[in-house]
C-alpha cells in the first residue's frame, strides 16, 4: 500500500500544470499552422515551405524596388516591404523551432525509431500492413470495433481534459483485445488519425536502451503507439516501458496509450 502511494504521489506542481496548460492554444494554433499542406499528405504545397520563401521573395523585391524604383515605389516604401519580408522569415524560423520541438523525429537521428512525428502527417499504409485492413470495412464486426474505439478515446480524451483541474495527470489509453488480424491496430489507427492529429506519435520499439530524457524531447502530447503488447511480456523491456509512461507523468505531459494485444486463447 504504501508502495502503491508513493508511485501516485504528484511530483508536478500546479502552477506549473497551469503555466503549461496557458501556453496550449497558440501552441496548437503554431503547430496546425504549420502543418497545414494541400492535399493533406502534401509534401510540396505546405506552409512550412511556401511562407519562409514568400518573405525572402518580400525582403529581395522591396529592397530592390525602393533601390532601383521599380513600381515607382519610394526608397522609404520599399525598405517598408524589405523589412516585412524579413519579419516573415524570422516568424517563419520561430515556429519552425516550436514544430521541430513538438515532433523531432525527422530532425533527430536518435529518435527516428521512435517516429515522433505529427500524427496528422504520417500514413497509415507505412504503420499497418495490407493484409491487416483488406475488406473489413465490409465486415459488420469491424465496424463495430472501428466504432468503439472512437467512443472510447474520446471519452479518455475527456477525462484527460478533465485533469487539467488537478495535480497529478492520469494515465489514458486504451487496449484493443482480440484475435489475429481481427483490425485491432486498424481500428486503433482511424481512432488516433480522426481524434489525435496534432497528437505526437511515438511507437515504442524493441529494446531497453533508450535516451534518460526521452519522455521531455517527444512533444507536449504523445500517442503512444503499442503494437502486439503481449510482445513486451519480457521483465526488462516491460520496467523500459513503464518508466518512460512515469517520465511523461511526471513531467507533466499529455499521455495517451494506444495498445493493442491478442486474446488469452490466440497468444
Amino acid at each position: 500500500m504504501e508502495a502503491a502511494q508513493q508511485a501516485n504521489t504528484p511530483r508536478v506542481s500546479k502552477p506549473r500544470q497551469e503555466r503549461w496548460a496557458l501556453s496550449h492554444p497558440l501552441r496548437r494554433v503554431l503547430l496546425w499552422y504549420w502543418a497545414f499542406a494541400v492535399p493533406r499528405s502534401g509534401k510540396v504545397i505546405r506552409v512550412a515551405f511556401i511562407q519562409p520563401g514568400l518573405g525572402i521573395l518580400l525582403a529581395l523585391v522591396g529592397w530592390l524596388a525602393g533601390l532601383l524604383g521599380w513600381f515607382s515605389l519610394s526608397l522609404v516604401a520599399g525598405l517598408v516591404i524589405s523589412a516585412i519580408g524579413v519579419c516573415v522569415v524570422i516568424l517563419s524560423y520561430l515556429i519552425s523551432h516550436v514544430y521541430h520541438k513538438e515532433y523531432p523525429g525527422r530532425f533527430n537521428a536518435r529518435l527516428e525509431e521512435y517516429v515522433a512525428r505529427r500524427v496528422s502527417r504520417l500514413s497509415k499504409d507505412d504503420f499497418i500492413p495490407q493484409y491487416k485492413t483488406r475488406d473489413y470495412p465490409a465486415n459488420e464486426k469491424i465496424r463495430d470495433r472501428n466504432l468503439q474505439a472512437r467512443r472510447a478515446l474520446r471519452v479518455e480524451l475527456e477525462r484527460l481534459a478533465q485533469s487539467d483541474r488537478t495535480v497529478s495527470p492520469p494515465i489514458c489509453g486504451i487496449l484493443a483485445i482480440g484475435p489475429k488480424h481481427s483490425n485491432k491496430t486498424g481500428a486503433l489507427w482511424d481512432a488516433m488519425a480522426n481524434d489525435l492529429g496534432g497528437w505526437t506519435f511515438v511507437r515504442w520499439p524493441h529494446h531497453m536502451d533508450h535516451p534518460a530524457n526521452l519522455a521531455i524531447r517527444v512533444g507536449s502530447r504523445i500517442a503512444l503507439w503499442i503494437d502486439n503488447l503481449h510482445d513486451f511480456a519480457h521483465p526488462g523491456e516491460a520496467a523500459a516501458l513503464a518508466q518512460f509512461i512515469q517520465q511523461v507523468r511526471d513531467s507533466g505531459r499529455q499521455l495517451m496509450v494506444l495498445a493493442s494485444c491478442r486474446d488469452g486463447g490466440h497468444l
